[in-house]
């Protein structure tokens, strides 16, 4: 059977992407999307069906494959290791797995807790903050900065440029702004990959550096994958992660009186609110049959993994947030050969950002409407709150 025989769904992602997706998935198994009403996608809804098509050598990522398309507009970041395959792949996911191994990252954890630790205090005096824009994005950037190896004095204007960019593209001048912030983070990187001597041994830069197979065009873009899907992601995530929170104060006080349990929070929260809400773009190399569905070769397959997250299949009650659920495994970081690079980063990150606002700030509260991001990621623009600063031990 093919779905193209059934009426393509009309999908934009905005702050009922959950609920959006259950609707699609209610539709079928394999169902044709019309995503921002103009680009149609086959999308998978199953979690049974998105692990096996995860691994599958028919669907690339190299969107190449796409009928139709001119491979020479691709996005740098598809580029850089998103967009490969085979060994190529594996040889570039080689060269950027060093900064991600488990030992970097315990050593990269202390530095994670005191910036949490700075941010948290700055806003302890105002009893109201948006812990958006005052912890969880200014926590994975400097997070990120920290990875690249970026220099302290250099920061300042990394940090603008970057700022930029995620701006939501709204209108057309954002859209400006973006497009020039963009540009000049690819002039920042190159003229800090010409310096000698310019980052830490340690740093993700100083290691890219030292392989000669990279061009220096492969080093710059394979620095702008690590800022564009560790920064924008990991930031978001905690974001939703707090709103759950306050959205289910059960668990937010199960938490706070339990903060040994906030790793297995993190894993049922990345379930329940990820910021990857739809899925990853693969291209059908050949016709294949998913879900008894028929797909033609040269088209778009996204891999649901928001749908993935909530499949009754394979979670309990997949709608609810329990934090105590000892749940399969969640899709949040991907499948198969393109499984995140830096899911243990991010992990730590968000346990440590987490733990540190659900310990710090008593009484926490929704002071106002969160505001979601335009974006292609699921996440909060701001998130208002207010609370009482916990008392330390000498006060009490």
């Amino acid at each position: 059977m093919s779905s193209a025989q059934i009426e393509p769904v009309r999908l934009t992602i905005g702050p009922d992407i959950y609920r959006d997706l259950r609707s699609v998935a209610e539709a079928g198994r394999v169902v044709p999307v019309l995503l921002h009403g103009t680009v149609k996608v086959w999308f998978l809804t199953r979690a049974a069906d998105i692990a096996e098509a995860a691994v599958d050598p028919r669907l690339s990522a190299d969107d190449a494959h796409l009928a139709g398309k001119d491979s020479a507009h691709r996005s740098s970041v598809k580029v850089a290791l998103m967009g490969m395959d085979g060994p190529a792949h594996l040889e570039r996911r080689r060269i950027l797995m060093a900064p991600f191994s488990p030992r970097q990252i315990s050593h990269l954890a202390p530095r994670i807790q005191l910036l949490a630790d700075e941010l948290v205090a700055a806003i302890l005096p105002a009893g109201r903050a948006d812990l958006v824009n005052s912890v969880s994005l200014p926590l994975s950037l400097r997070v990120i900065c920290e990875l690249l190896g970026i220099p302290l004095s250099e920061r300042p204007r990394f940090e603008a440029a970057v700022n930029k960019v995620f701006l939501p593209s709204a209108n057309a001048e954002s859209e400006e702004i973006v497009r020039a912030a963009r540009e000049e983070l690819y002039r920042y990187f190159t003229d800090l990959t010409n310096q000698k001597d310019s980052f830490p041994e340690s740093s993700l830069l100083a290691l890219l550096k030292q392989e000669e197979s990279l061009t220096p065009r492969d080093l710059i873009e394979s620095a702008t994958l690590i800022l564009f899907t560790g920064y924008e992601t990991t930031a978001n995530f905690i974001g939703n992660a707090l709103l759950a929170l306050l959205k289910n104060p059960e668990e937010l006080q199960l938490l706070r009186a339990h903060p040994s349990k906030t790793a297995q929070a993190v894993e049922e929260l990345l379930r329940y609110c990820g910021p990857v809400a739809t899925g990853p773009t693969r291209y059908t190399r050949e016709e294949v049959v998913i879900g008894g569905s028929r797909i033609p070769a040269g088209e778009r397959v996204i891999l649901g993994f928001g749908c993935a997250n909530r499949d009754a299949a394979r979670f309990d009650a997949p709608d609810r947030l329990n934090i105590e659920a000892r749940r399969d495994p969640h899709f949040a970081f991907g499948r198969g050969p393109h499984y995140c690079l830096g899911a243990a980063l991010a992990k730590v990150e968000s346990e440590i950002g987490i733990r540190t606002i659900v310990d710090r700030l008593e009484d926490l509260e929704l002071d106002g409407e969160p505001v979601w991001r335009a974006s292609f990621l699921h996440g909060l623009e701001r998130l208002p709150v207010k609370y009482r600063s916990k008392r330390s031990e000498d006060d009490r």
